[in-house]
């Protein structure tokens, strides 16, 4: 029980995070640029992404812990790779909001802001890939599981 409670759990997270990166980078982000303009929706991002960065924390401690519980090799590197592009987008984020709160990304033509603003997207897409991939990884792994291993009452 305590099992499959975890289970659904760090499933529940990883889906809210993953999905709602999603959503927002596909959805949110090209309709708010044409509602309000790639400012104000730089401004609203930054916001969205320190949240996700935050609940990007919490899931891979959690998928951390899994990992612990249930080590499965291929699942590591998965991990380990969200776990170094997280790092990275905390520094990033910080570049990029000392840029947009001194004025820098308009001074310099935005040439400047938008090079750091691309890496910050391509290590999110990094990371992203990663995520999709550590998930794939898992269910691949359930599937194996579950036809040759019973899950006892309790567990």
């Amino acid at each position: 029980m305590w099992r499959a409670a975890r289970t659904f759990l760090i499933s529940s997270a990883t889906a809210v995070w993953l999905g709602g990166l999603t959503f927002y980078a596909l959805v949110v982000v090209p309709i708010g640029t044409d509602v309000v303009g790639s400012a104000d929706q730089g401004l609203i991002t930054q916001r969205v992404t320190a949240v996700l960065n935050v609940m990007a924390v919490a899931v891979l401690a959690m998928l951390g812990w899994d990992l612990v519980r249930a080590p499965r090799r291929g699942v590591w590197v998965t991990w380990l790779t969200m776990v170094a592009c997280q790092a990275a987008l905390f520094v990033l984020h910080r570049v990029l909001a000392e840029m947009l709160a001194g004025g820098i990304a308009a001074a310099t033509g935005h040439e400047r802001f938008y090079q750091w603003h691309r890496f910050y997207l391509i290590v999110t897409a990094v990371q992203w890939v990663a995520g999709i991939s550590h998930v794939w990884q898992l269910t691949l792994s359930a599937i194996r599981s579950r036809s040759t291993i019973e899950i006892a009452p309790g567990d």
